[in-house]
């Protein structure tokens, strides 16, 4: 048996490497190309939905703290984390949608 390798993109723009029998062209196997092969908006969709994670984690920590009456400095300081976390988000969101 024969295998033969091609690169798909996706409609996202995310590139995948497909390995498919020669002979009868049926998928063996399909894996998402390493960060360094996909196309550099992709690459800032990734790193923004990193930076929407860690803004999330920020805001559900707060959140909680609060329900369970933390004291206000904490809560103080995982407010301007959060906000801090959610102005990365944003710049992510700009440079995302200006690449082209």
């Amino acid at each position: 048996m024969s295998v033969k390798a091609t690169v798909v993109t996706d409609s996202s723009g995310v590139q995948y490497t497909e390995e498919r029998d020669g002979d009868t062209n049926v998928l063996l196997q399909r894996f998402r190309s390493p960060d360094s092969q996909q196309i550099f908006k992709v690459r800032l969709e990734e790193d923004m939905a990193q930076r929407y994670d860690d803004w999330l984690r920020w805001h559900t920590t707060r959140v909680e703290a609060v329900a369970r009456g933390v004291p206000a400095l904490v809560i103080t300081t995982l407010t301007n984390r959060e906000n801090n976390a959610w102005g990365d988000y944003v710049t992510a969101i700009q440079e995302w949608r200006a690449a082209t």
